[in-house]
C-alpha cells in the first residue's frame, strides 16, 4: 500500500511540474507585455503554493504514513488543477492584449523556435517550417508537381519574432502581430506560383487537395470571410 501510495504522489508530482514549467514559461512571457498584472500576480501565488506543495511532497515521500501520502497526492492535485487554471488565464488576458482580432491566438513560443525544432523546405533551402509538418509538405508539393509540373513557390515560412516584429504594421493585413502568427510556430507558409490569386487552376487543386496532407486554407482567409486577413496565399 506504501508503495501505491508514493507511486500516486511520483505522478502527481510530475504533473504538477508540467504545470508549473508551463506557467512559469507564460509567467515569463508576458513580463512587461501589457497584459492585466492582476492576473499574472495571481499565476505568481499559484506558482509559489505549487513549489510549496512539491516541497512538502518530497519530504512526506519518505514516510510510511498512508493519510499524509493521500493528502501529499490531493494537494498536488488540487495545486496542479490551480497552476493550470491560472496559466490559462494569463495566456488569455495576454492574447486579449497582444492579438486582438478574433483569427489570432497569442503563443509564447511563437517566433521562438529551437533550430533543431526546425527543417528546411529541399526544394526552397532558404525557408524552413516546423520539422514535424516538413512529410506533409512534401508529400502535398510531389502531387503538385505531378499535376502542375513544377513545384509549390514557396514565399514565407517559419519567421523569428525579430522577422515578425519588422513585418507587422498595425495600419496593414499583411502581417499579425509578434506571437500571434502560426509562421512564428512554423506551421504556416505563404504559397505562389499561381495559388496567391483565387480561382486559378493552381489555388482551386490546392484548396481541394492540401487537406489531405495535413494542409488547409484557413477559414479567415477564405474569399467570403470579410476580414483583412484575407487571402490565398495562406495555408497554415
Amino acid at each position: 500500500m506504501v508503495d501505491l501510495a508514493r507511486h500516486e504522489v511520483t505522478s502527481a508530482r510530475k504533473s504538477l511540474k508540467a504545470a508549473t514549467n508551463r506557467g512559469e514559461e507564460i509567467y515569463a512571457a508576458t513580463k512587461g507585455k501589457g497584459a492585466d498584472e492582476s492576473v499574472r500576480s495571481s499565476l505568481r501565488a499559484a506558482l509559489d503554493v505549487g513549489g510549496a506543495a512539491d516541497a512538502s511532497a518530497s519530504v512526506t515521500f519518505t514516510g510510511t504514513d498512508l493519510a499524509k501520502l493521500g493528502q501529499a497526492e490531493y494537494d498536488l492535485s488540487t495545486n496542479r488543477s490551480v497552476v493550470t487554471a491560472a496559466t490559462e488565464a494569463m495566456a488569455s488576458a495576454q492574447d486579449a492584449v497582444t492579438c486582438p482580432a478574433p483569427d489570432q491566438v497569442w503563443d509564447p513560443d511563437s517566433g521562438m523556435l529551437e533550430d533543431s525544432e526546425l527543417a528546411k523546405i529541399p526544394w526552397a533551402p532558404d525557408f524552413v517550417v516546423r520539422a514535424d509538418v516538413l512529410d506533409g509538405l512534401i508529400a502535398l508539393d510531389e502531387a503538385y508537381m505531378a499535376e502542375f509540373g513544377q513545384h509549390l513557390t514557396i514565399n514565407s515560412a517559419y519567421r523569428s519574432y525579430a522577422s515578425q516584429e519588422e513585418l507587422y504594421d498595425p495600419s496593414s493585413p499583411i502581417a499579425a502581430p509578434p506571437g500571434c502568427s502560426n509562421h512564428g510556430l512554423g506551421l504556416a507558409v505563404d504559397i505562389g506560383g499561381g495559388v496567391e490569386t483565387f480561382d486559378t487552376p493552381q489555388y482551386d487543386w490546392l484548396k481541394a487537395n492540401a487537406e489531405a496532407h495535413g494542409w488547409l486554407h484557413p477559414a479567415f482567409a477564405e474569399p467570403n470571410a470579410g476580414g483583412a486577413s484575407r487571402g490565398p496565399r495562406r495555408w497554415p
